[in-house]
């Protein structure tokens, strides 16, 4: 009997001290289950906290470790600050929140901690911020509008489905500053931003929430700034890089530069217009890690080339005035007819060649008439073993700088064996040219004429061709290897003296240097006209800007060259 009444007294003590308001101190979570301190119990009841000046906090009220039913809580003045609804631990029921001054501040209700139906917020002066529409958390197809404080409208959301909505923001006289479609809330594909007067600012492709793809800037005017590409990048610190080709244009759209980019760093052909000494330039060329490469060229503002120059790496050559890169070839000055005005070697070089470059395939100029022709020429004498024949015969020498020559060496004799090849070089030593800079190698026909001669027919051919010839050469396959010099092969001479035509494809192998070897014919038309022959000769000095990847200079093996060979016209 005693024993009954203690258990029945302890039983109304727990009853009556479950039903009171415990302290929400006492209450600890675990594992998203409410407990009272040191119990192992979910708890059952209501928790309340106070404030300082002993007004009530919050009152929650739990149902086996879970909210269950209305939840209260209160503003330090006393005001109610929002009534929320619960059911098993989420939102589940019509809730409101409250400004401290009374104003409603969101009206909603749930199902199971999700949005559904209506729901609407708004500022403390009472102005609608939006009134939407969820089921099940998600937001309804349709319509929405949000607006400011003072009523006028901030961002117009259409809602298209779960994953894809369009955005609109607008400025406070109601402009739209951007639009663009989201997919999973996130900016994707091309959003567009405006001007606070409406036009178009700048157009930017997204990819789920990065930018990725191209991108347009505009003037106010509404004229194209620039065009480009980003790529979305890890290794870069804004998270973008620049890629490709980019077009930068002034506010009257007039072109001010094109430049290639390769993750954010300049590399590759570039066109830009600067001001230099109050004149507007051209610069034209290519760029590597953001410094001038290969051939630069600057052209005037009537598109009149100006000056080329040589740049390559930094290990030689000399630095230029303006920080672009290092001078290591030709430096080439024009005059307004597009003549050579001055020209300097900033690397070994003599005789009209820099670097393995001669100065007419740099320049892109041909020696003046007046400086290809001797402004004496010598008359040969008739060799005495060939008294009944004619003949032709061609030697080959350097100019010196004062007009004379040089070197001279027989290049080819016709007929041989008869001393034409003596008598030309023996005449050769008083030809006499206009002072300029040297030539290395330059060629001079002598022509043995006689009456009643033996080959007469022979020699009518070879004044009619008049040892005139054209020869060309052009990269063939891959474009991305740029010849920075091609040597001029020599053409074939029994091709030559019966107008025979052709050409010949060579395979080479680049050096990290920009040098080539491993040199092989691979094809040649027509055969056995020395073509072939004549263009692996000429291979040996061909000069490419050297393939970069990783930073690294790299050897790039069978890469093909064409040499043409073509007559005069």
């Amino acid at each position: 009997m005693k024993n009954s009444f203690c258990l029945f007294i302890l039983c109304s003590l727990l009853t009556s001290f479950s039903s009171a308001e415990v302290p929400s101190n006492k209450i600890v979570e675990r594992q998203g289950i409410h407990y009272m301190v040191n119990s192992q119990t979910p708890f059952s009841g209501t928790t309340v906290k106070y404030y300082e000046n002993g007004g009530l906090e919050f009152r929650q009220i739990f149902k086996n470790g879970l909210l269950n039913g209305p939840s209260e809580f209160f503003h330090k003045n006393g005001e109610i600050e929002a009534k929320v609804s619960f059911k098993d631990g989420l939102d589940d029921g019509f809730s409101e929140a409250f400004y401290d001054n009374g104003q409603l501040k969101e009206r909603y209700n749930g199902v199971k901690g999700k949005l559904n139906g209506q729901a609407k917020t708004f500022y403390k002066n009472g102005q609608l911020i939006a009134s939407t529409q969820y089921t099940l958390g998600l937001l309804d197809p349709g319509t929405y509008d949000f607006f400011r404080d003072d009523g006028s409208i901030e961002k117009k959301l259409r809602v298209i489905s779960k994953d894809y909505r369009y955005v609109q923001n607008f400025s406070k006289n109601g402009i739209v500053l951007s639009e663009g479609e989201q997919k999973n809330r996130l900016k994707n594909d091309v959003w567009k931003m405006y001007f606070n007067d409406g036009i178009l600012k700048e157009t930017q492709e997204y990819k789920l929430g990065k930018i990725d793809g191209s991108r347009e800037l505009f003037y106010e005017n509404g004229i194209l700034k620039s065009k480009g590409n980003y790529v979305n990048s890890e290794y870069s610190w804004v998270g973008m890089q620049k890629q490709g080709l980019w077009q930068f244009y002034d506010e009257s759209g007039k072109l001010e530069a094109e430049k290639t980019y390769k993750d954010d760093e300049l590399t590759g052909y570039f066109k830009e217009r600067h001001l230099k000494n109050g004149r507007l330039w051209w610069y034209e060329g290519e760029m590597l890690y953001g410094k001038y490469w290969g051939k630069i060229d600057r052209f005037n503002e009537e598109g009149h080339l100006v000056e080329r120059r040589q740049y390559g790496s930094e290990n030689e050559g000399t630095w230029d005035y303006i920080g672009h890169g290092h001078l290591t070839g030709w430096s080439v000055d024009y005059n307004p007819n597009g003549s050579i005005a001055k020209s300097y070697c900033y690397a070994k070089g003599q005789c009209g060649v820099c670097d393995g470059v001669s100065l007419e395939d740099f320049s892109g100029v041909p020696p003046d008439e007046e400086v290809i022709t001797p402004i004496f020429t010598p008359v040969p004498k008739h060799p005495r073993k060939a008294r009944k024949f004619c003949g032709i015969a061609t030697v080959k020498f350097g100019i010196r700088t004062n007009g004379g020559i040089s070197s001279i060496q027989l290049s080819e004799e016709i007929p041989e064996g008869k001393g034409f090849g003596e008598s030309a070089m023996q005449a050769a030593r008083d030809l006499n040219y206009k002072s300029r800079s040297c030539t290395k190698s330059h060629f001079h026909t002598f022509i043995f004429e006689k009456e009643n001669c033996k080959n007469r027919d022979d020699l009518e051919l070879l004044s009619t061709i008049g040892l005139e010839v054209a020869v060309t050469s052009e990269g063939v396959g891959d474009k991305d290897f740029l010849v920075i010099y091609a040597p001029q092969p020599q053409y074939p001479r029994r091709a030559q003296t019966r107008g025979k035509e052709g050409y010949a494809v060579v395979e080479v192998t680049i050096t990290k240097t920009g040098g080539v070897r491993n040199i092989i014919m691979v094809e040649e038309f027509p055969e056995g006209w020395g073509f072939g022959r004549s263009a692996v000769k000429a291979a040996k000095k061909l000069k490419y800007t050297p393939r970069v990847f990783d930073e690294q200079f790299q050897e790039v093996p069978n890469v093909l060259h064409k040499f043409n060979f073509q007559m005069a016209k």
